[in-house]
């Protein structure tokens, strides 16, 4: 099958067109980010990697500073509560949604909202 895209009088800063699987690495891409996940242990270590997405993020210019601040808060609270002796499942997960949520209507960030639903599913599934 064929598609064809009337691009004029388009802005756009990256595009690629694919066909087929795409798999990216590095960046902010979503990539498999909680896939080896066996326990909680694991998960923390996954979680710990979710706050470098989001600087990586602000200074591609994808989030302002103020929407990276926030998010990063979100996602160190629920690192900060994963790591206690009790987790506290529910205030985990809270904090994760609460992070997607500033982000999940950023296009350019669908990558990380990707990253952090995978949190939020490890989290269900490990604590």
């Amino acid at each position: 099958m064929t598609t064809y895209f009337n691009q004029s009088n388009q802005n756009v800063k990256n595009q690629t067109n694919v066909a087929g699987n795409l798999n990216v690495s590095g960046n902010y891409v979503a990539g498999d980010y909680f896939a080896n996940a066996r326990n909680p242990a694991d998960v923390v270590k996954e979680l710990e990697k979710l706050p470098t997405l989001v600087t990586q993020a602000a200074d591609k210019g994808d989030l302002d500073e103020d929407m990276a601040v926030d998010v990063e808060s979100n996602l160190k609270k629920a690192i900060t509560r994963a790591k206690k002796p009790e987790p506290d499942k529910t205030g985990i997960i809270a904090y994760l949604n609460s992070a997607k949520g500033l982000i999940e209507s950023i296009t350019s960030v669908s990558g990380l909202v990707t990253a952090v639903t995978k949190a939020v599913e490890a989290v269900q599934k490990f604590f």
